[in-house]
């Protein structure tokens, strides 16, 4: 894939919570540094599936 095709990819499942295509486009040697997840390098950067799936549990329960 090309980086604009990797770029949509990520955020169109950024946008539906789908954690597991968001990391499909992590390249193996990421590394990620931003204030809510501090510095992340590939192997770790993929457990933030727990994250986003425990945000989403949160805010349903809130919704609700």
């Amino acid at each position: 894939m090309q980086t604009k095709e990797i770029l949509h990819t990520f955020y169109t499942a950024f946008s539906k919570g789908d954690a597991a295509v968001m990391i499909a486009c992590y390249h193996q040697d990421l590394v990620f540094e931003d204030l809510a997840f501090g510095k992340l390098t590939s192997k770790k950067a993929k457990t933030i599936k727990i994250i986003y799936n425990h945000v989403d549990i949160i805010a349903l329960k809130y919704k609700n």
